[in-house]
């Protein structure tokens, strides 16, 4: 899906995206309980916006600090240095959105 949106779009973007969305969706798949859903729109000020939906609203997101050798902790580091993000809480759901220039 993310790929045929952003068919047209410059390379560093498209990579960027993608490393974004992957992050995203992966920390909500491993920290947080479903529904989960994912939007990805392109905003009237060209901005393109990622959001993923799930059901854990107290789930905490927190970049993380990872010792050197690690394999984890270190994607919303990296999603950071790519986009804004943050996260929007309700009461039964949390909405973790990163929004990219192009």
């Amino acid at each position: 899906m993310l790929r045929r949106l952003l068919a047209d779009a410059p390379e560093d973007l498209r990579i960027d995206a993608e490393l974004v969305a992957i992050e995203l969706v992966t920390n909500s798949l491993e920290h947080a309980l479903g529904p989960r859903s994912v939007t990805i729109a392109w905003a009237e000020d060209g901005l393109l916006h990622i959001a993923v939906l799930d059901g854990s609203p107290d789930a905490v997101l927190t970049p993380g600090h990872s010792r050197l050798g690690a394999h984890r902790g270190r994607g919303l580091t990296v999603v950071g240095a790519v986009a804004r993000w943050g996260v929007d809480r309700g009461q039964t759901t949390k909405t973790v959105w990163a929004t990219l220039t192009y």
